[in-house]
Formats: structure tokens, sequence, C-alpha cells
């Protein structure tokens, strides 16, 4: 077999290519002929038909030599603390942010040209509404938004001082088949499955669901061209959690009274999308699909593979 770490001068470096939005991104990069090194903590979680390579973002003289080898065009850093819940208050966050702005001048210094942040529409607050980056403000709540609020501002400042292109890219409510089962949509899907109890305890909140292929194919677009420094991906669609649940009962014939909806106050419903009027939203980038199409095709999937006893739990 031909070594697929050969001739990969002038890549784009996936930093996290093992995690949910980095295997998206893998796989767009592979399917538009991109030459791309996935690197990972745990790179057998990488097809091993990938170019990968072990990378601790915490290690210096590790984030020095992977950069000398593969002299990359275009490093988009995807690696940041994820633990389900714990990560909105995990001091790992500010570990996470240190090492990255380190690693976005290490970065420079090996001559690469643009360097991308993963953001968060969390950066913009619990509920702010319609948001917009070419107007709205952040309004940080927890560690992990002040955390990428802080990066975001100290990147965009190192890229000046060495003259080179970055971007920050806020991710809206990302989904779709690989993402955590504790999230909520495949914790969903997975008890309507068992017939197990459903709760719902926020119904009312509404959210960008955003698949991750159309993610994967906004990273991309942004990798390729030019964009303001700052964008929103996002479907530019509210939709309520209650609506979800719905569609996923109806498809899977879940009995709907074993569904316990507690009904918050106005004062805690979540409300935040992508302003339909933001860049990305004006260019020819779109969702490949409708959300129930994705929606549909989620459940079949995991219907499919629980048949075939090779779902993990």
């Amino acid at each position: 077999m031909s070594n697929p770490l050969k001739n990969l001068e002038g890549s784009v470096l996936i930093v996290g290519g093992s995690g949910f939005i980095g295997k998206a991104l893998c796989n767009q990069l592979t399917k538009k002929g991109q030459k791309f090194v996935a690197t990972s903590r745990s790179p057998g979680k990488i097809p091993k038909s990938l170019p990968q390579v072990v990378l601790d973002i915490f290690d210096k003289k590790n984030r020095v030599e992977v950069l000398k080898k593969f002299e990359p065009k275009t490093v988009v850093l995807l690696a940041w603390e994820t633990k389900h819940q714990d990560y909105w208050d995990s001091k790992l966050n500010i570990k996470y942010m240190e090492s990255a702005l380190k690693f976005a001048e290490e970065s420079y210094q090996f001559q690469v040209s643009k360097f991308i942040g993963i953001g968060s529409m969390s950066e913009y607050g619990y509920s702010p509404g319609s948001c917009n980056s070419a107007r709205d403000r952040v309004n940080p709540q927890d560690l992990y938004s002040l955390t990428k609020c802080h990066m975001s501002n100290e990147l965009l400042s190192i890229s000046r001082i060495y003259k080179a292109d970055a971007n920050w890219v806020r991710l809206f409510h990302p989904f779709g088949f690989g993402e955590k089962n504790l999230r909520l949509i495949p914790s969903l899907i997975n008890n309507m499955i068992d017939k197990k109890e459903v709760k719902i305890l926020n119904p009312n909140h509404k959210l960008d669901f955003t698949h991750v292929t159309d993610i994967a194919c906004a990273i991309n677009l942004i990798i390729r061209g030019t964009f303001p420094y700052i964008t929103d991906i996002g479907t530019g669609n509210p939709t309520s959690v209650e609506s979800i649940v719905t569609l996923l009962a109806n498809h899977l014939n879940y009995p709907m009274q074993k569904i316990k909806y507690s009904r918050s106050n106005k004062l805690s419903e979540r409300n935040i999308y992508v302003d339909p009027n933001s860049y990305l939203n004006m260019t020819n980038w779109r969702p490949a699909k409708k959300l129930d199409e994705y929606l549909i095709d989620y459940v079949d999937a995991i219907v499919s593979l629980k048949n075939n006893s090779i779902y993990n739990f």
C-alpha cells in the first residue's frame, strides 16, 4: 500500500480529526480531493486509509514536530474540552485555550497561511434570538463560552502580528450520526427505540439544528475562500425541541403518552439561531437536506445498526 503521509506539504492540518466534526470534515475533504492530515491523541479512531498522525495539543514538542514534518498551509483546530455537560465549567477549557493560542503562533512561525478556530453559538449568550457576527456582541455565560471568546480575540491579534489569515467559526447546534449518545437527538432516538420513557425538560427551547455534513461543507468553503474573520454556521431556522420529539416519535411509532414534558417558565426558555441574512447564508452555501429528512435518515441508520447488533450504546 502507498504511504498516505507522503507528499502532504501544503495540506490542511485537522487538529481533532477523530472527533464528531473532525470526521465529517475529513470526509468532506476526501470527497473534494483535497490534501489533509488528520491529527488525534487517539488516531485509531480515524480510518486507517486516511492520512493521520498523533498530536497532543498540550505538548509543545509534539506540536512543533507535526508542523515541521507536514508544513501545512492551513490549520483547522477542532480539539477542545467536550465531555458531556461537564465542559461548560471545566478548567480544561483554560488549558485548551492557552495551548491552542500557542499552537496558532507556532503555526504562523512555520509559514501556515491560515489558522481556523472553532467557536460556539453559546458565545452570544443563553437566549439572544437571531445572531449575526457582523451585528451582535458576545455575551458569554460560562467558562466554555468565555474561553472561546478570548481565543477568538487573541487569535485575531496573533494573525495580525504575523500578517496572516485567520478565521473564527461559530457552530450552531451540530447534530448527526456519530455524535455522543448522551446528546439530545441520539438519546431521544435510543430511548424511543427501546420503548423507554422520554423526559423532556425544555420542550420550548428553539435551536438552530445544523447537520454535521453541512457544517463540514461550510468549513471547507472557509478553508478555500475568503470570508469575514467570524462566520456563523447555522441554517437560520429555529426549531423547537418539542417538534423534534414529535417527529421522531411519529416515525418510530413511539407512544406519545410515554413522553413526559416539564413545562419551563418563559425566562428559562432558550431561543438562539443564525440570522438568515448572515454572511454565510448570503453565499451559495445551503443545507443539503431539510431537517426532517436528516432526522429520518438518522433514525433509520441507528435502527439498522441496532438490528445488526453493531451500535455502540
